[in-house]
């Protein structure tokens, strides 16, 4: 299965004054074609767009229109400040921002998670014959295990047919 990437956004996004502005001019198509374009950075490593001579053209594919309307888009949305374009890159800074916190998150996540597994390893300090730490040994006894009423109910039966 292929990655699925994850960002977020606030819920109540369609009410910041971007977007209102966006959503006054292109109405609900300009939120789709805004966030479908954030979807697209967010497959990015850098979370940026290549702005070359064929980002119209790809964009216009992805978000099934024609290069005009994509332009006039991108055009309106850099006015709006929502994208950056600069050194052949389109980019948003508040995206960029919420991935990198994203990010610092989600490492700390890990390292705190390795810790505490390095942490139950070394409290362990016993090890079984396969190498792995023995986490379940206790000073209780073992429990003795009772065989099931219901197998015995079956060999009766069958001892029982047998018979007649």
């Amino acid at each position: 299965m292929k990655d699925a990437y994850y960002f977020s956004h606030d819920a109540n996004a369609r009410r910041d004054p971007k977007i209102l502005m966006l959503r006054a001019k292109y109405g609900a198509k300009g939120y789709a074609y805004y966030f479908m374009i954030l979807e697209m950075m967010r497959e990015m490593q850098n979370y940026k767009l290549m702005a070359n001579e064929f980002l119209y053209q790809i964009l216009a594919i992805e978000l099934g229109t024609d290069e005009k309307e994509v332009k006039e888009f991108l055009d309106f949305c850099i006015s709006l400040q929502l994208f950056n374009q600069k050194d052949g890159e389109l980019y948003s800074e508040s995206f960029i921002y919420r991935m990198q916190r994203k990010e610092m998150i989600s490492s700390r996540r890990a390292e705190a998670g390795k810790a505490g597994a390095e942490k139950r390893w070394q409290n362990d300090g016993k090890m079984m014959a396969n190498g792995m730490a023995n986490q379940w040994q206790t000073d209780s006894k073992p429990i003795a295990l009772k065989e099931s009423k219901e197998k015995e109910s079956k060999e009766n039966n069958i001892t029982t047919t047998a018979e007649k």
